[in-house]
């Protein structure tokens, strides 16, 4: 896909179609960076590798920032003030490529479609991490407990009578 060296302007809304089209590169690659910083979560979270997951999820906070910078830069560039209060409608991209040329229309069809796999996948690796983080809990919490509940062995206690072990679990276990 060559474009012109002058910039191309939608004609509508004014916007720079070629800007338009660097902007969502940046934002899939990355949308593309926190999906492989999820699966790395993941990893970690099964692995309970606590010390890299946490470096993990500094390196996704920095990543959504860029992304936030992204998006607030493509919103600039489709003249929406992002520093409003006000909600205003953002112009969707389905409506904005009418204005484009066949092959920028292309192209951003194309960043759109990879963007929005992308943003599914990471919606369902977020979702995987937050039950294996739940069930983790739960489970610590299941150990805390069995743990708190046997009474801890104290001088001057009797004995245990022969034969008669105390259990750890009950039957619900």
């Amino acid at each position: 896909m060559k474009r012109s060296k002058t910039s191309l302007r939608v004609r509508k809304l004014n916007i720079d179609a070629n800007a338009l089209i660097d902007v969502l590169k940046s934002e899939k690659e990355s949308y593309q960076g926190l999906l492989n910083l999820s699966k790395k979560e993941q990893e970690l979270i099964v692995s309970g590798n606590i010390e890299d997951l946490s470096d993990v999820v500094k390196a996704t906070e920095q990543m959504m920032r860029v992304v936030r910078d992204l998006e607030r830069k493509r919103l600039t560039l489709l003249d929406v003030d992002t520093n409003s209060n006000l909600s205003q409608p953002t112009p969707q991209l389905s409506t904005i490529l009418k204005d484009f040329d066949k092959q920028t229309a292309e192209a951003a069809a194309e960043l759109k479609d990879q963007m929005l796999a992308i943003v599914e996948d990471l919606g369902e690796t977020n979702k995987t991490n937050a039950e294996l983080l739940r069930r983790n809990i739960g489970h610590t919490n299941f150990l805390f407990n069995a743990i708190m509940r046997e009474e801890s062995p104290v001088y001057g206690q009797k004995p245990n009578p022969q034969g008669v072990n105390p259990k750890l679990f009950d039957g619900r276990a």
